[in-house]
């Protein structure tokens, strides 16, 4: 995927306003955003944190997918940051997963 133009996001997830979030079989979106002009989202699957963009379509892709170790008694948050040669996941500002923007096809 060609990056068009470099950004950041970071929004907040707080498990006590959702507190059986991060239990096995939940199914959470939390936060949506515009990733390069496309429509993104973060989501939970009990303790799996995803981005996927164009989530629910034909044009879906899942650009990070990992394990998360949530404290449950405080806010996390999560950020996503983009430019022309790369694309990186935080999860309370410590770095979870990186890919190069080549890699987004």
């Amino acid at each position: 995927m060609l990056i068009k133009k470099p950004g950041t996001f970071t929004g907040w997830i707080d498990p006590k306003k959702n507190p059986f979030a991060f239990k096995e079989g939940s199914n959470v979106k939390w936060i949506e955003f515009v990733l390069n002009g496309e429509h993104a989202v973060i989501i939970s699957e009990g303790k799996t944190l995803s981005v996927i963009m164009n989530h629910n379509t034909d044009r879906q892709l899942l650009v990070f997918q990992t394990s998360i170790d949530f404290d449950l008694s405080t806010k996390h948050q999560i950020g996503v940051t983009w430019s022309v040669e790369s694309i990186s996941l935080y999860f309370d500002g410590q770095l979870q997963q990186e890919i190069s923007a080549e890699d987004l096809r």
